[in-house]
C-alpha cells in the first residue's frame, strides 16, 4: 500500500523541479481520500490545486486576523479609554449635516 502522505509529496515535488517553494505535508488517510473524491468529482483539477485553494483561502484570514489581534493588544496596552463628550459629538455631527 502506498503511504498517505506519497501523493501529496509528489504533487510538491513536482512544484520543486519548477523552482517553485517544496513544501512536504503528511496528512491521514481520511484526509487522503477526501482530497481524492474532490479531485474525482472535478472539484479540482488536481491534488495540487485543491491544497493550493486552501492556502490561499485560510493565509488571507490568518493574516487579518493576526494584524487584528495585535491592534487590539495594542490599544488594551495603551491604558484606561477615555470618556467621549456624546454633546460635542452631537454638535459635530449636526453641524455637518447643515452644509
Amino acid at each position: 500500500m502506498v503511504p498517505n502522505w506519497y501523493h501529496i509529496c509528489i504533487i510538491l515535488y513536482t512544484k520543486k523541479m519548477s523552482k517553485e517553494p517544496f513544501v512536504k505535508a503528511t496528512v491521514s488517510e481520511t484526509i487522503n481520500q477526501g482530497i481524492k473524491y474532490l479531485v474525482k468529482e472535478g472539484e479540482f483539477a488536481s491534488e495540487a490545486e485543491y491544497i493550493r485553494h486552501v492556502l490561499r483561502e485560510d493565509l488571507p484570514k490568518r493574516i487579518k486576523n493576526a494584524r487584528i489581534e495585535k491592534e487590539l493588544l495594542a490599544g488594551i496596552a495603551s491604558g484606561p479609554s477615555q470618556p467621549l463628550d456624546w454633546d460635542a459629538i452631537d454638535a459635530e455631527v449636526n453641524k455637518r449635516l447643515k452644509k
